[in-house]
């Protein structure tokens, strides 16, 4: 079930027509067009409409049966989210400032997709966008901490790049080991590039 879907069950659930939950804040049109999947609601937009329902941006986000594919729709909120905090969309707040704002409203699936919107701005050489992106995310989040490493190297930031990945070397769980070779290898290219042979000798031993 996608966000227009939940929005359109929990209205009529509540007994509500269109005109009862845009009230004079959006369009009957508009409302239309996002339960029937043909938009999607900016965030104050969405706020309303789940005030309105009595429920919360999580409740309406929410994944049902964890089997099922995330919904597209956190792509588009994530797209949604980096927008509104780089243009200062609420009351002038920094980009940081709204997602640890919204960080406990909506379910951890679209932090999937901000670290993707990350790896892209990486691609792009769009540091600042990234690292902006990154400093919100959880802190033992092994992915963001090797993208930061990934920019410190860029930006020929070694010793920074090294504070980033060593304590990942010790945090790894079942389903971020397939990293630990990857880390050791950006760990050894740091440590040569620092003249700090040792290292970068036993972090290399550590690949075989």
């Amino acid at each position: 079930m996608n966000l227009g879907q939940r929005i359109k069950e929990a209205r009529i659930q509540k007994q509500m027509t269109q005109k009862d939950l845009v009230g004079d804040y959006i369009t009957r049109n508009m409302l239309s067009k996002i339960e029937n999947n043909n938009a999607f609601p900016s965030i104050k937009t969405l706020e309303y409409i789940a005030t309105q329902l009595e429920l919360s941006i999580k409740e309406l986000l929410e994944v049902g049966d964890s089997t099922e594919n995330p919904d597209t729709n956190f792509r588009d909120l994530a797209e949604s989210l980096i927008l509104a905090c780089e243009y200062g969309i609420e009351n002038g707040t920094s980009f940081e400032a709204e997602l640890v704002r919204l960080r406990d409203l909506v379910s951890p699936v679209l932090f999937g997709y901000l670290l993707l919107e990350a790896k892209i701005a990486v691609t792009g050489q769009n540091h600042q966008r990234a690292k902006d992106i990154l400093q919100v995310m959880e802190t033992s989040n092994v992915k963001k901490n090797i993208l930061l490493a990934d920019i410190a190297m860029i930006e020929k930031r070694f010793d920074d790049a090294i504070e980033f990945l060593l304590p990942c070397t010790g945090n790894l769980n079942d389903t971020e080991l397939e990293y630990s070779r990857l880390i050791y290898a950006k760990l050894e290219q740091c440590y040569i590039a620092v003249e700090d042979y040792k290292n970068a000798y036993n972090y290399a031993k550590l690949q075989k």
